[in-house]
């Protein structure tokens, strides 16, 4: 069953309780959530509301507890009042929006997404949530070279020309070592979702990253079977 894999990758970087919880959200988010009626407040997904309403099952097992969490985690632990900081791939907008909430009014959050679509869902997860920190959505990619899969007319954006901030989040599904390599400073810190099932592997970004003196001091296997992994480095200097 797909909830006990869940249970075992998940025990690997948390503790039990932690793996418990999450792989009963996952069991009722598979099998029972689809089912269940709505109901008149906004879903959330680790207390970031979302643009969807929320399911009777959601006042019980809170929605996709293990969305995000390892990134997430990075950003609790890490990411501090008054920060600068650049996402580099915003996806759902969960982790950009715990970021934004991180940083504070005196903060200010900067996301690049390719996709257009995205980058309005981003906008709209923003709004929900009461942000007060100056925030940014670039409907944009940060490469040299446009992926195969993204939209014909995307904007690229030169890695070298990304604005100095003290955190730095990458999950752009293969542009992770380019964008390290061309970097013209060094956050205080980095957090990179690794993708060895579109050329960067765990171990190339980890050597990317000690090249450009960050020390990587957590690493968490993700989706091991697709190469996911997540890195945490920080700055040497």
């Amino acid at each position: 069953m797909k909830a006990l894999s869940h249970f075992r990758t998940v025990s690997k970087n948390t503790n039990l309780l932690t793996a418990l919880k999450f792989s009963v959200s996952y069991f009722v988010d598979s099998y029972i959530r689809p089912y269940a009626p709505t109901i008149d407040q906004s879903a959330a997904i680790r207390n970031i509301s979302i643009t969807k309403k929320a399911k009777f099952t959601d006042l019980f097992v809170p929605h996709k507890a293990y969305h995000e969490y390892l990134m997430c985690k990075l950003i609790e632990e890490n990411t501090q009042r008054n920060d600068s900081v650049v996402v580099v791939g915003g996806g759902r907008g969960i982790t950009a929006t715990l970021e934004a909430k991180n940083v504070g009014s005196n903060g200010d959050v900067l996301i690049f997404e390719a996709f257009p679509e995205k980058s309005k869902k981003i906008k709209q997860v923003l709004s929900a949530n009461s942000i007060n920190a100056e925030t940014n959505v670039r409907t944009a990619a940060v490469a040299n070279k446009k992926p195969s899969n993204f939209p014909p007319k995307t904007i690229l954006v030169d890695p070298s020309d990304l604005p100095r901030c003290d955190v730095l989040e990458l999950d752009c599904e293969g542009a992770e070592i380019e964008i390290i390599d061309k970097l013209p400073f060094l956050p205080r810190d980095i957090y990179v979702e690794t993708h060895g099932i579109y050329g960067t592997p765990r171990d190339d970004v980890i050597n990317a990253l000690e090249r450009n003196r960050f020390e990587v001091v957590k690493s968490f296997d993700h989706i091991k079977k697709k190469g996911i992994t997540i890195l945490h480095g920080r700055s040497n200097s």
